[in-house]
């Protein structure tokens, strides 16, 4: 089923921790009016964990709030049925997504999904088709040298709209149940990371944009 992402901002910035969960609170309340989406999930970046990026390549980049993800019908497009009230869309994209890593959901929609969520926008080095065989092959060398992964998801890009947004190759989803899963998910430790890291030169790095977040199910697209 078609997938669409959308790195969300809030027109207004809010200002104390309340304010954010009213503005949180009135988009979750909007997107759940939905009807069309079969599948809804917010993830909110950490609040202490501004986007890691490079200002040299993206000097303008400021704040993100939310990343959302939305899974619709053919027939169906995102805005069809929701309106993201006082929150835009820095950049949204409609994506074909890849299951590297797959887990079992064990917790009710609407709830925080246990663990952290590490959200990479990915720019590529190479033609797209040279891209997508290097970036499926990274799931073979995830299973090799992340085996504390609980889920892995690569999103081809198909379609961008926003500033400069037609730079991005992907977008990867990289989950961790556990906190200690993440802090010890290098198998063979700081020199298995540096060879994980040799089989990169696919990816344009200094150009990635990266967050922390949490994830939050709203509506189960399974």
């Amino acid at each position: 089923m078609p997938k669409h992402i959308d790195v969300l901002r809030f027109n207004r910035q809010p200002g104390e921790t309340s304010d954010r969960e009213v503005a949180f609170q009135d988009l979750v309340e909007r997107l759940l009016g939905d009807e069309t989406a079969i599948g809804i999930e917010l993830n909110v970046p950490w609040p202490d964990s501004a986007p890691r990026a490079s200002r040299r390549v993206w000097p303008d980049l400021g704040p993100i709030d939310a990343i959302l993800s939305r899974w619709y019908r053919d027939t169906d497009r995102p805005g069809d049925g929701a309106s993201l009230g006082d929150t835009s869309a820095l950049w949204s994209f409609a994506v074909d997504e890849h299951i590297g890593i797959e887990r079992t959901n064990d917790w009710p929609d609407g709830t925080p999904t246990p663990g952290l969520k590490h959200i990479s926008l990915l720019c590529g080095t190479c033609p797209t088709d040279e891209f997508r065989v290097a970036y499926r092959h990274h799931v073979e060398l995830v299973h090799e040298h992340l085996p504390t992964m609980w889920r892995y998801v690569q999103n081809d890009i198909e379609s961008a709209t926003g500033d400069r947004a037609d730079e991005f190759a992907a977008i990867s989803e990289l989950s961790y149940r556990t906190h200690d899963d993440y802090e010890r998910r290098w198998r063979y430790g700081a020199a298995g990371e540096v060879g994980f890291r040799s089989h990169e030169g696919f990816l344009d790095l200094p150009k990635t944009v990266t967050l922390m977040c949490t994830e939050h199910i709203l509506r189960s697209s399974v």
